[in-house]
């Protein structure tokens, strides 16, 4: 949520014979000079306004009946200098404008140490909370952000609704670092990331940053692939109150409401949202009953502010795990292979977080920030000849005959806890060097335990019957140091070191497949160094270079031995770029070389205690080229596209496919082989009609209302690490058309209403698979699921802010 302070800068000028101005500038935060994102400039005589990009920039053409020009900028600063650079013989007015916070409480202290600004050397795109939020109408978050660089989703019901999935650079979602507020939210043994666990958080999101490639130092488990780092507290000056409503395919229904108290008695702020969200889902009862709440309390003086945060969520999804196979595609897309009523995913997650700065003086502050997240849930199947050995009961003798089997209906459970705290320290130097220092610590302890609560003879059970039950404990730590040094005006250095360490405790097998109690401890020693150049105000280039490393996964560990237990993955990151701003153009290129070392890759091979898990592979690589660019023309249509090219290599990967004729393995080696989900095209582009603009922010009313068409291309992509083409998914391009309207008045603070069209050519399409090979009766055959994503569909929402 951003608090919109208006400030009135008039620009005198007098009126010349030609029919249009040129009017550019950059808007700089003057306590850091860095860039200052999202002002909005308007011109008084025409109404108009534009927003400055990520690097400060604006640039708009107006005609010169307009001069004088006044314009407002609004942000949360106020005005302290503005220069006007130049004027050419063209007409074009160049401004450089300088502004300083009028509140450090939005001044993001507590996320520097995550978070890339415009000169650092690393591949980022940022989102802002509302431009977010145009395109939310109930879907999870990756969903959400699917259009930026490289980004590939899915979801396991088709709509974009319960359990979804994200992939950056073909990096799975345990590669992906998520912070919230700076807070790690990867779960810290699977390293996955459950978006259903926080629904409808995106409408408490003030802006989203992410990187690609290793980036800056995280807290938690380390970027392989990129990160996702989410900040929600941004808190308005005045008291407000929101109500959202959403419609849509699949019986999608959404609804939350949010309030603001504004600043209380100059110190205190109070905030809250809460949400919910039901969906049928597109495959067969893929069905999601999905809640959330969030709540922000702030106190703020100008040596100390302190917000505390917490959100929570709880869901409860019908599993559409299973996937569809591959030759009911044609015939039957929204098969699921799961019929049991309650063969459901029940959890309930919620976080506490304790943002606390000091500030010595405006150029030096210290930050602690304390966290706990407490979760519990479970999933329940029906499952069908289970063996009773498997559960630790003996067989019995029924009517003279031996039975080995039963069905059964299991609940598994986690039951977690996760705390921690970090610590940063920012300074800057005069203009030109500044510093943060950090260091944090997180503990996560995971009660992993399973129940029978049903058997089709439930003599051999007793009430709940826990067949299984082992605890687990990780701890993670670092520390940091990061320095951005200017050594002249136009050359920066970029300096970040990070030390990490691992302790995790579990229970594993040994090399007789025992049960017992293990600890894995490791030592990563992550640099990034990097360099940026601004030749000008509209150019600057970037070099970098980073190295990273990760643990295993839970499962690495325990269904192996330490005999077979993979080895941590390394990855080292060479990145280069350029962004320009030319004649309204925003443009963006960078190429990659990600270079793995025993990278964890999934092969088929059984491993000592009998287990398919992921196996190292020696040397592997991703490299690339990314473009981004951005253009409106006439004030009218907003045009923003972006296409990743890439290929993604295993210089030698060794498959294993099982023998069901001989219950052996059998072997197959392949060079230079393309790596698994790993599309070599990735591309979106956006364009935005705006038919209706007769909005004045200055004065709070108006109206506007644009069309929007967004398509989405991803190229094959392989199911595992073979290429071949028969175990793939199809290249696909999906659209989707988006209206949005705009009404401003003294009723209503701001009314939207937004009209989706997605998948609007009814494409067929899967975005996910599994498969399973094996040979039987002398015949390689295959299992294998789809996830088939929904055709044609609609979602309407209204929002309304008071």
């Amino acid at each position: 949520m951003k608090k919109i302070i208006l400030f009135l800068l008039i620009v005198q000028s007098t009126a010349v014979a030609f029919s249009q101005v040129k009017i550019s500038g950059y808007i700089i935060d003057s306590s850091s000079n860095k860039a200052i994102e999202g002002a909005i400039v308007i011109f008084k005589e025409s109404d108009n306004y534009i927003a400055s990009d990520s690097s400060g920039y604006f640039n708009i053409e107006l005609n010169k009946i307009e001069i004088p020009y006044a314009y407002h900028l609004a942000y949360d600063f106020v005005i302290t200098k503005e220069d006007l650079n130049s004027i050419n013989k063209n007409n074009e007015f160049a401004y450089l404008i300088y502004m300083t916070p009028r509140n450090m409480i939005f001044r993001e202290i507590i996320i520097t140490g995550t978070r890339a600004d415009y000169h650092t050397p690393i591949t980022t795109t940022n989102i802002s909370g509302s431009e977010l939020n145009k395109n939310n109408f109930g879907e999870d978050m990756p969903q959400l952000i699917e259009f930026t660089p490289g980004v590939v989703v899915t979801s396991d019901a088709g709509n974009g609704v319960g359990y979804t999935g994200i992939r950056i650079r073909g990096s799975d979602a345990t590669r992906v670092n998520v912070t919230l507020n700076g807070v790690p939210y990867n779960d810290a043994e699977s390293q996955q990331t459950y978006w259903v666990d926080i629904p409808d958080f995106a409408e408490s999101v003030d802006d989203i940053q992410i990187q690609r490639g290793v980036g800056t130092s995280q807290n938690g488990i380390s970027s392989l692939g990129g990160a996702i780092n989410i900040y929600t507290n941004k808190l308005e000056e005045k008291p407000f109150r929101n109500i959202s409503f959403g419609v849509g395919s699949f019986n999608l229904l959404k609804a939350s409401a949010a309030f603001g108290t504004g600043r209380i008695h100059d110190n205190w702020f109070l905030e809250g949202r809460i949400s919910k969200i039901n969906s049928d889902g597109f495959i067969d009862r893929s069905f999601a009953d999905l809640t959330s709440f969030a709540i922000t309390a702030a106190y703020k003086t100008n040596k100390y502010s302190s917000i505390l945060n917490i959100f929570s969520g709880e869901e409860r999804t019908y599993q559409s795990w299973g996937g569809v196979p591959k030759d009911l595609l044609e015939t039957n897309r929204t098969f699921n292979p799961y019929t049991y009523e309650n063969q459901t995913d029940n959890y309930t997650q919620t976080h506490y977080q304790w943002h606390n700065t000091l500030y010595f003086k405006k150029d030096a502050d210290i930050t602690l920030t304390l966290n706990y997240t407490k979760g519990k849930g479970y999933y329940e199947q029906f499952e069908q000849d289970q063996f009773f050995s498997d559960y630790a009961v003996n067989d019995f003798i029924f009517s003279g005959d031996t039975v080995f089997t039963s069905d059964l209906i299991t609940q598994k459970w986690l039951d977690s806890d996760f705390y921690g705290a970090y610590l940063q320290y920012n300074k800057q130097f005069r203009n030109n060097f500044d510093l943060s220092i950090g260091a944090a610590a997180y503990q996560h302890t995971g009660d992993h335990f399973g129940k029978v609560i049903w058997s089709e003879y439930a003599t051999q059970f007793g009430y709940n019957y826990e067949w299984y039950r082992n605890d687990a404990t990780k701890n993670d730590a670092n520390v940091y140091v990061i320095t951005n040094y200017n050594i002249n005006e136009k050359l920066l250095s970029y300096v970040d070191l990070q030390l990490r360490t691992v302790d995790y405790s579990f229970l594993g097998y040994d090399e007789n497949a025992n049960p017992v109690d293990q600890n894995v401890d490791l030592l990563f020693f992550n640099p990034k160094l990097g360099f940026s150049y601004s030749y000008n105000s509209k150019n600057l280039s970037y070099l970098s270079f980073a190295k990273s490393g990760k643990e295993p996964n839970r499962d690495d560990y325990t269904e192996s031995s330490p005999n077979s237990r993979p080895s941590p993955e390394i990855v080292y990151d060479i990145e280069a770029g350029h962004k320009l701003n030319l004649n309204g153009w925003q443009l963006q290129a960078n190429i990659y070389y990600m270079y793995y070392i025993d990278q964890l890759v999934l092969r088929g091979e059984i491993n000592d205690v009998g287990a398919y898990t992921r196996t190292n592979v020696p040397e592997s690589y991703r490299t690339g080229i990314e473009l981004s660019w951005a253009r409106t023309f006439a004030d009218k249509l907003n045009w923003k596209a972006n296409a990743a090219f890439s290929k993604n290599v295993i210089n030698e990967h060794t498959t294993f496919i099982d023998n069901w004729d001989t219950g052996e393995q059998i072997s197959e080696t392949f060079t230079e082989t393309e790596i698994a989900f790993s599309p070599s095209l990735v591309a979106s582009n956006s364009l935005e009609f705006i038919f209706l603009n007769k909005e004045s922010p200055k004065i709070k009313r108006g109206n506007r209302c644009s069309i929007a068409l967004q398509s989405k291309y991803v190229s094959r992509q392989f199911i595992d690490n073979t290429s071949n083409a028969g175990r793939s998914l199809d290249q696909y391009l999906v659209s989707e058309i988006i209206l949005f309207y705009t009404h401003r008045s003294e009723t209503f603070r701001e009314l939207n209403l937004g009209f989706t069209v997605q998948n609007i050519l009814d494409n067929e399409y899967e975005s996910n698979a599994w498969v399973y090979l094996y040979v039987y009766e002398g015949v390689e055959r295959e299992m294998n699921g789809y996830f088939p994503q929904a055709g044609r569909n609609f979602a309407a929402v209204l929002r309304i802010l008071f």
